[in-house]
């Protein structure tokens, strides 16, 4: 279970003031009145502007971040379950409040700080063991003078995470994991570049002012130019150590340290790994282990598994990823965060204002570090080929097919697929003394895209210019764009004009800043033109967002030339299997049916700051407003994924080569986007609702054969349920800040000087402007948390089937779906089959049937009642009994006549258990007693007696015999001893049907001798999989065999 903070400081939070910080007071502290504000507030921002409440906590919390304002998010998963929920401080108590639509029940220990939670089997996981963490900040701010100021903190000690330590069912243990405590490092870096936009004249003339020497600081409140911050997260980890079974078996977790190279791990040689698992019995016996290798490098690579039985047996699983050896060192990366190549310098031209880098997709090294290929013990292989991600929609919103005007950069023609590029032109040019030479580019009747590739011969101290001149038909420039650069320039060239590059060349006069001793006389240019031209049928997509799986290749044996195409065009040539992919729409092959569940990371805003000057210079008190240009390293979006990536696809189609294909159709953001208002895509970045549970689900399939005939479809339709939770409140700055507001020590400070008789809105107060109540200047975002249930209500399937290429039948069959709105569980089952047949099954649980032992208990997934109908005729009918209220097991089963449906008949009772559950004696409808003998440290049946009750049973001679011998069982001479004591113990007993039993604990069971004495033996092979049943011993009559077959 993780922690994770909305903002720097955990919920609990609180810290006095010191020279360098402010106050921070948590959610859950009483003088942080977060849930009252909360409780002013609403989505319609139809409030009391002038409350007091409001108004105090907008200041602290916006101008002094002295309020903690968004509730700690914690997320689970843990044997199949996963969700997140929050904590709420009401009063006293602390009450968890779920974020997930499940059965789960979460109880918070405050004192000890622990979690419980139960299941809807009424089974309880413990999580009371704590990882604890540590965070170090780091900062560098560099000013627009180029001072630098330096500053590292050291800013708390938290609880980040909660492992599960105890898996209990009344108060019996199941499982018990252990850990070994163990330190790790990691390190987060963050960069921000503000650049002004816009200054105006009397700032302008304040910077003069400034250089002139007469006002000797900047204003007070002006952004840094950069602002660099490394964060280090030192983490108390956990590393799993050993599982128990009580009494059944041990599983040792080994690892090691002293090798791991990776990037984003501080002392990564110390960084344990996980080297082995052993799986034993309770007597210590190792059965089964597992050996783990890995190529170590910028990150770790699992390279080989190697499972071992306890007579050596061994089977290798191999494990390869794409070019995972070519180191990171000069690799970048996209929007998304996937590898991109820089193939030089020229890509760090500006572009999309991201801190100068090109960010846009790299389809070659997009899957770089990726899984591609299995190799499996068989020798056989698994092999996978990867492909960006496309998108054609943004949300519901279509991406245009050409630059839209409206500022986007999401359009077709931003494909690189999309266009054809081709040399059309290769020149040199000369010139030397000043004196131009011109190459004329002709006339251009339609528009044109050139890209221009130039360079200038010696021209380090800049003694040459290469320009591109547009002329009127008179020859009149009328415009000039240098092409002295080294990197690629993209122009396009207007119709209606006349066109030429010129080459000026002045050895004696050089325009840099590092002039040339010597400088040639003569100057020299090459300049290459390709022309650009767009395609006539575009894709219509973009590539964004990660990978997809493109082919999936199966081949019954790998060799040394599938390595090598593996290596050199990522995919085999010959394969026993191949699996395709496509994503784009059923209907449009040309067009990508994906859909950015969030828009395009941002690395760059614009926000206004208004800039104040204080002190003796002539501009006290004023106040200018000033647009900054924010780049970052991270994306500043609140981003989310769908389905756990950022594209998701309404259309997938999945081919095997000569066998037909299945087209899938899910419901995607197309269908169910994000609602993202103006504080969402612009700053603060406030997170958006995520409505996911609605994405990702299967509409319909379609089934076809190789000749594309349609064979089966299916059609699915859901209703949801839906709820929503507010989590946090984000502030933000209507238009623009208050500069003056963060001046004073707190609000109380700053409402008596706005409330002075000489102060007020827009009002000079001594060495401050103010802005009136902070309602003025602030405003909010509530965050909320969407969850819900996507039901599915109902199904219908068709069948189809062919006389030739004729269609000459279809059936249908429907299903119905209703379920408990008490526990998501199904509450009746309807189908329509293909003749008209109406099958009907309900259920009742626990809350249905009113049974609050079990709903305290938290089992409320079991069906208690089952009834079936055949076009609304009751069937079959039978309920199960807890009646016994010692445990929390089932009393008896219980079966009602058909002819009325409320006669009731015990079909079995179930009459003892023991403290762990295990079942001693049930009888049967016939009134006869069945017991049952546990062994092997009471985890096995070893004996079933029928005719007595458990406990004359246990009064049976030699009973305690086979219990003893069963426990002392660890080998082939143990097993044989106890088959021996069995077998007395029948022959002793002969007035009862009596079955015994033997096992190889964590293996299977090993012999099964009923009342006749006819034995069957299991044997297992060196693998521990069962090669064998025979019948007495292992030489006596082959009942039945299992073969494995494997390559050599």
């Amino acid at each position: 279970m993780y922690r994770y903070f909305r903002t720097r400081h955990p919920d609990e939070y609180f810290s006095e003031a010191t020279a360098s910080s402010n106050k921070k007071i948590g959610i859950y502290d009483f003088r942080n009145n977060y849930y009252d504000v909360l409780s002013l507030l609403n989505d319609t921002y139809s409030i009391d502007y002038n409350n007091q409440e409001i108004n105090e906590f907008f200041y602290e919390a916006s101008e002094k971040q002295k309020y903690d304002s968004k509730q700690d998010l914690y997320q689970y998963n843990f044997m199949g379950y996963s969700g997140k929920f929050i904590i709420e401080k009401v009063g006293s108590n602390y009450n968890v409040v779920k974020l997930s639509k499940d059965n789960l029940k979460i109880t918070y220990k405050h004192v000890e700080k622990t979690f419980d939670i139960v299941d809807d089997k009424g089974i309880k996981y413990v999580f009371d063991v704590k990882e604890q963490s540590e965070n170090y900040s780091f900062n560098q701010n560099i000013t627009f003078t180029g001072d630098s100021n330096l500053s590292d903190s050291y800013n708390y000690n938290y609880i980040s995470s909660f492992h599960l330590s105890k898996v209990i069912f009344e108060n019996n243990l199941l499982a018990e994991f252990i850990y070994n405590a163990a330190d790790e490092l990691f390190i987060e870096k963050q960069r921000t570049v503000n650049n002004i936009q816009n200054l105006s004249e009397y700032l302008e003339s304040y910077m003069m002012v400034f250089n002139g020497g007469s006002c000797q600081f900047l204003p007070s409140n002006i952004l840094p130019s950069y602002s660099n911050q490394a964060t280090t997260i030192e983490t108390k980890t956990k590393k799993l150590k050993q599982i128990k079974i009580p009494n059944q078996s041990i599983i040792d977790f080994t690892t090691l340290k002293g090798s791991r190279q990776d990037y984003n791990i501080l002392g990564n040689t110390n960084t344990p790994y996980l080297n082995k698992i052993s799986i034993k019995d309770w007597n210590n016996k190792e059965v089964k282990s597992y050996q783990f290798e890995y190529a170590f490098s910028h990150k770790l690579f699992l390279a080989n598994i190697i499972e071992s039985t306890e007579t050596n047996e061994t089977s290798k699983y191999s494990f390869s990823y794409k070019n995972n050896t070519i180191p990171t060192t000069g690799l970048k990366t996209d929007y998304w965060g996937y590898y991109k190549a820089l193939g030089s310098y020229c890509d760090n031209i500006m572009i999309d204002n991201y801190l100068s880098e090109n960010r846009n997709v790299d389809k070659e090294y997009v899957s770089k570090d990726v899984l591609t290929q299995i190799i499996y013990p068989t020798k056989g292989a698994t092999i996978f080929e990867y492909e960006p991600n496309t998108y054609s929609y943004v949300g519901n919103a279509e991406v245009a097919s050409s630059n839209p005007l409206d500022g986007s950069i999401d359009y077709f023609e931003n494909n690189p697929d999309n266009w054809i590029i081709n040399q059309i032109n290769d020149f040199s040019l000369n010139s030397s003394y000043g004196n131009e030479q011109l190459q004329g580019l002709g006339f251009i009747g339609t528009d044109k895209t050139y890209i221009f590739n130039s360079s200038i011969d010696n021209n380090e101290g800049i003694a040459g210019f290469l320009n591109l001149y547009k002329k009127t038909a008179g020859n009149q420039i009328i415009e000039t764009t240098s092409l002295s650069s080294e990197c690629p320039l993209e122009i396009r060239l207007q119709t209606g004009f006349k066109y030429s590059i010129g080459f000026r060349w002045n050895h004696m006069g050089q325009a840099g800043e590092n002039p040339l001793p010597s400088v040639p006389i003569n100057g020299h240019a090459n300049v290459v033109i390709n022309e650009k031209t767009i395609k006539s049928n575009l894709n219509q997509y973009l590539y964004g967002g990660g990978i997809r799986i493109k082919n999936i290749y199966y081949l019954d044996e790998t060799n040394a030339s599938v390595q090598a195409e593996l290596q050199n065009q990522g995919y085999p040539s010959t394969f026993e299997k191949k699996i395709s992919f496509d994503y784009n729409f059923f209907d449009n092959s040309l067009r990508s049916s994906g859909s950015l569940v969030y828009p395009k990371p941002i690395m760059s805003y614009e926000i206004t700051r208004k800039i104040k000057h204080n002190g003796t210079c002539t501009l006290d008190h004023y106040l200018w407003s000033s647009k900054y240009r924010v780049n970052t390293n991270l994306n500043n979006l609140s981003a989310i994924s769908t389905q756990g990536g950022d594209v998701g696809y309404k259309n997938v189609t999945v081919s095997e080569t000569n066998h037909g294909k299945s087209e899938y159709t899910y419901t995607s953001p197309i269908e169910y986007p994000e609602s993202m208002g103006y504080a969402a895509i612009k700053y603060p970045f406030a997170p958006t609702k995520n409505i996911d549970y609605k994405r990702g689900l299967l509409v319909s399939e379609k089934k076809f054969d190789n000749t594309s005939r349609l064979l089966t479809s299916t059609e699915n339709a859901y209703d949801f349920e839906n709820f929503e939770k507010t989590t946090g409140i984000t502030l933000y700055y209507r238009n623009e800040d208050c500069p003056t507001a963060s001046s004073f020590l707190d609000y109380q400070n700053y409402k008596i000087a706005m409330e002075s008789p000489t102060c007020g809105n827009s009002v000079q107060c001594g060495n401050a402007k103010l802005c009136g109540i902070p309602t003025n200047f602030i405003s909010y975002h509530l965050n909320k948390e969407a969850f819900g249930w996507a039901k599915m209500k109902q199904s219908t399937s068709k069948n189809y089937f062919y006389s030739g290429n004729n269609l000459v039948k279809t059936t249908v069959s429907e299903n119905l779906y209703t379920y408990s709105s008490n526990n998501m569980q199904l509450l009746k089952q309807g189908a329509i089959t293909p003749d008209g047949t109406i099958n009907e099954t309900s259920y009742q649980y626990a809350h249905e049937k009113g049974d609050t032992r079990l709903i305290d208990a938290n089992m409320i997934s079991t069906p208690l009642e089952t009834e079936v109908k055949k076009n609304s005729k009751t069937i079959a009918k039978s309920e199960t009994k807890y009646d016994n209220l010692s445990n929390l097991l089932p009393s008896s089963v219980i079966s009602y006549d058909l002819q009325n449906g409320t006669t009731p008949s015990t079909e079995v009772t179930y009459d003892k258990y023991d403290l762990k559950g295990n079942l001693q004696q049930y009888t049967m409808k016939n009134g006869i007693p069945v017991s049952i003998i546990w062994g092997y440290n009471n985890t096995q049946p070893i004996a079933k007696i029928e005719g007595t009750t458990y406990d004359q049973a246990f009064a049976l001679t030699g009973i305690a015999d086979i219990i003893a011998k069963s426990d002392e069982d660890i080998n082939e001479s143990t097993q044989n001893t106890l088959i021996s004591t069995l077998d007395d113990f029948r022959r002793n007993n002969n007035r009862f049907y009596i079955t015994t039993y033997s096992y190889d604990p964590l293996i299977g069971v090993t012999s099964i001798t009923p009342p006749s004495g006819i034995r069957e033996v299991y044997i297992y092979d060196t693998a521990n999989r069962l090669k064998e049943i025979r019948e007495n011993d292992g030489s006596g009559k082959l009942l039945k065999e299992f073969k494995y077959n494997y390559k050599n």
